[in-house]
């Protein structure tokens, strides 16, 4: 099953092992033979009250009975049962945008992805995930089909940047304020860097090779300024949840050294690193 993104291999993964909790929750509580029960009621009111001509009513009505009941249990055992596997190794994602020609683009796997998504869901997996054939045939052949048409009409620019826009649309104020300040400071700080100054180049290749090509400089989580900016850029402001003590500012440390500025005056907060 193809993705197209590293955290739609979660979602997805996620989504599923979700489902199976719900189904199994119905399936305990009996809440899933409701639609059984109603096939049943249905029998019994075309047999004791018919709303046509009396007349093979009751052969009827039992036919008609038997044609629901196994469209139910067809529908059931095809689009809500979850019978097939969900590998973690089935599930894949391989970047097709800002690869440069000649690269091969590392493919990306569930709990490989080399993102922070790797960490951030690593405890809330479980193994064994299932999902109904139905909806594992209609979900591979749709992922073909869309893998297929973007492989012919090529890449779109800046959906990371509109994707980014929409999440943090709906962030709490003071995450997208801290979100905001670190988009600042570290990172049009990193990639002024990046694109001003002298660097490892076959470093850097070796980075984007391994975690999505040139798309890798687009979000804040770059690996390319993680592994070579991040540690080099100070906050310019104070950062909430940083001491002075553990996060010191050079500048201010001399300046209190050197009687500029009192000690009682130096900040509490501290200015970490990126």
């Amino acid at each position: 099953m193809v993705v197209f993104s590293p955290l739609s291999l979660y979602t997805t993964y996620l989504g599923w092992q979700q489902y199976e909790v719900i189904f199994n929750a119905l399936w305990q509580t009996g809440l899933l033979y409701l639609g059984f029960l109603m096939v049943g009621y249905r029998f019994l009111k075309n047999v004791l009250a018919p709303s046509g001509a009396t007349h093979h009513a009751t052969e009827h009505a039992l036919n008609h009975f038997l044609y629901e009941l196994a469209v139910t249990f067809l529908i059931c055992g095809i689009f809500i049962y979850p019978c097939v596997p969900l590998e973690e190794k089935a599930m894949s994602f391989k970047p097709m945008c800002g690869i440069k020609k000649g690269t091969d683009a590392k493919t990306s796997t569930l709990k490989d992805t080399g993102t922070t998504y790797d960490e951030a869901f690593a405890d809330v997996l479980t193994p064994n995930v299932k999902m109904p054939i139905g909806f594992a045939l209609l979900q591979n052949y749709m992922s073909g089909i869309t893998y297929g048409l973007m492989k012919v009409t090529g890449c779109t620019d800046s959906l990371h940047a509109i994707e980014g826009d929409l999440i943090s649309t709906y962030l709490p104020a003071d995450v997208r304020e801290q979100a905001l300040n670190f988009h600042r400071q570290c990172f049009l700080e990193a990639r002024s860097q990046y694109h001003n100054e002298p660097h490892d180049k076959t470093k850097v290749n070796d980075i984007l090779k391994k975690y999505g090509g040139e798309e890798d400089l687009k979000w804040v989580g770059s690996k390319v300024y993680q592994t070579l900016y991040y540690d080099k850029i100070y906050a310019r402001q104070p950062v909430s949840g940083f001491t002075f003590n553990e996060a010191p500012n050079k500048n201010l440390e001399k300046a209190a050294e050197r009687g500029d500025i009192d000690v009682k005056h130096l900040p509490e907060q501290g200015y970490p690193t990126c």
